[in-house]
């Protein structure tokens, strides 16, 4: 029988995954350690300014898990989990890209992966590590 976990294993690894941990559990476990209100004090603290984007820092680390999560992880798939909703606490003050998104028959958002590559080569350390230890110190 295989061993079950109840978290991920070290990040080396990309064999199947034997615990019985869904998308959706992965997603209430990141809130749960980093909710947005950390990442907001982590800007302040580090003085960035995001201004609502698509992608802010919460939202590019989630997607960089979920890349990660799976088996062949493309920033083309981690942006199909973006355009597949995410919940609205991702974006506290959403921005007027998203408004339209979000409204059926609304402009959607692209699905092309540039602006993902972007705001995850833009991923402030600053902001990143205080996110880190908090989640590391629950």
């Amino acid at each position: 029988m295989a061993r079950q976990f109840p978290f991920p294993p070290p990040l080396g690894r990309r064999a199947a995954r034997p615990w019985p941990l869904t998308k959706s559990d992965l997603l209430a476990w990141f809130q749960k350690l980093l909710p947005v209100e950390v990442f907001q004090a982590a800007l302040q603290q580090a003085q960035v300014r995001e201004n609502n984007r698509v992608y802010n820092s919460a939202v590019v680390v989630w997607l960089m898990i979920c890349q990660r999560w799976q088996a062949q992880g493309t920033l083309e798939s981690a942006v199909l989990e973006l355009l597949g909703g995410l919940p609205g606490s991702f974006w506290p003050q959403p921005g007027k890209r998203l408004e339209p998104a979000a409204e059926e028959g609304g402009r959607r958002l692209s699905q092309e992966t540039g602006a993902y590559h972007k705001a995850r080569q833009a991923l402030s350390l600053p902001v990143v590590e205080p996110c880190c230890d908090h989640a590391f110190q629950q």
